[in-house]
């Protein structure tokens, strides 16, 4: 296995605009991410088979936040030097409400704790479709 970073991504920001900048200051090229945390608000996809995503939002309360567990995906710097994050999530509400799909946008709240996994083998060469990305 190869290197593994730890990120605090924290409150306001864009996850993937934050990722994408991360991973090319510290020079990632590809692998994996996995984390926990919030949200203010959330727009989730979920891809239809004849093409594009249906997206929703979900907001949090007053009191709470939307409650992420997990965001887990992959990330790939193109040649481009171009860097591709591919998310999924599971957020929740406090009222049981539970939605899951494709991390389109989002703004972090309070703060999400994320883990990059630096994958040793050739993700392009594995998932070609992200070199369209």
């Amino acid at each position: 296995m190869g290197r593994v970073i730890a990120l605090k991504v924290p409150g306001g920001a864009d996850p993937i605009e934050f990722l994408q900048k991360k991973i090319k200051e510290l020079g990632l090229k590809q692998g994996s991410i996995t984390g926990v945390g919030g949200f203010k608000w959330v727009d989730v996809g979920v891809l239809r088979r004849e093409g594009g995503y249906d997206v929703k939002r979900m907001e949090a309360s007053e009191e709470y936040f939307v409650e992420v567990a997990p965001v887990i995906g992959n990330y790939v710097t193109l040649p481009n030097g171009e860097v591709s994050v591919h998310l999924h999530v599971t957020v929740g509400r406090e009222h049981g409400l539970t939605w899951c799909g494709h991390l389109v946008r989002a703004e972090t709240w309070p703060f999400l704790e994320l883990f990059l996994y630096e994958a040793d083998n050739d993700v392009l060469a594995e998932f070609p479709h992200r070199k369209g990305r």
